[in-house]
């Protein structure tokens, strides 16, 4: 019996270091991205930035769901991500317009996903 309370304090102790590796990236993609600002090579840093975050959120979801060593709940990150992206590249592509669809597809996306929990 304690043979068995030890093996399950270990894994619920084990250090996710892949969150922390996600956050690094985005500090070096915001530094990265303010640098290529003040250079002037891009002119919407704000935009480019939550695309980058967006973008590696979604990394850490493949991570999460191919690595079963990291694996944990990924629909607040999935969800969080895809925002981010169709937000951010609506402004970089100008298409201001479509924005409202990605919000109906991330419902859609709730639903179905809520619906399969259940059954």
């Amino acid at each position: 019996m304690t043979e068995q309370k030890n093996t399950v304090e270990k894994s619920n102790n084990r250090h996710d270091s892949l969150s922390g590796i996600i956050l690094g990236f985005i500090f070096i993609a915001a530094g990265a991205i303010f640098y290529l600002y003040e250079l002037g090579q891009i002119f919407e840093w704000f935009w480019w930035l939550l695309f980058a975050i967006g973008a590696l959120l979604l990394v850490e979801v493949i991570l999460r769901v191919i690595v079963p060593r990291y694996r944990e709940t990924i629909s607040g990150k999935l969800i969080a991500g895809l925002i981010l992206i169709g937000l951010s590249a609506g402004q970089i592509l100008e298409f201001e317009n479509w924005w409202p669809f990605l919000l109906i597809a991330v419902g859609l996306g709730i639903i179905i996903s809520s619906t399969k929990q259940n059954t």
